[in-house]
């Protein structure tokens, strides 16, 4: 999963949601303590993991869009020509500059669209509604941390 440490508590959240409702799949995000390890170089660890990927997770808010590593992380997955999945939080569709707005992207503060996200990673969201209303909070604090220039 690509995205800013800025917003750790909200890929926290979609990567603890993915664990418990798509099953068999393995996420990596360099926020979690202990995907990388004390000692390890951290660019071959995640050079490794862009490497193995089947999937690109994008997280696009305030906070990543402008960021390098995000794009150089969703690069990575575009040029192995595996799928690429942005989700926007805290950020209208029509924010995310080119190339990524050539994707689809999804809102996962919209039920359907979190809904369809959750069927391409092979699971069912079990509440969408519910799911969506938790992104809408935790993107209150996305977009506070963007107006602070976190």
């Amino acid at each position: 999963m690509s995205h800013s440490a800025a917003d750790g508590e909200l890929a926290g959240f979609l990567e603890e949601q993915i664990r418990r409702f798509v099953p068999n799949c393995d996420v990596f995000r360099t926020t979690r303590t202990g995907q990388i390890m004390p000692g390890e170089e951290w660019f071959r660890v995640i050079t490794e993991k862009l490497r193995e990927a089947s999937l690109f997770l994008v997280l696009v808010t305030p906070n990543s869009v402008n960021r390098p590593w995000m794009w150089f992380e969703a690069g990575a997955g575009w040029m192995t020509s595996r799928p690429v999945l942005p989700v926007n939080v805290a950020i209208a569709k029509a924010d995310i500059p080119e190339p990524l707005r050539f994707f689809q992207i999804y809102s996962l503060e919209n039920s359907e669209e979190a809904s369809t996200v959750f069927a391409k990673l092979g699971g069912a969201l079990q509440e969408p509604q519910m799911f969506a209303s938790a992104v809408r909070r935790l993107g209150a604090t996305v977009r506070e941390k963007a107006d602070l220039g976190a």
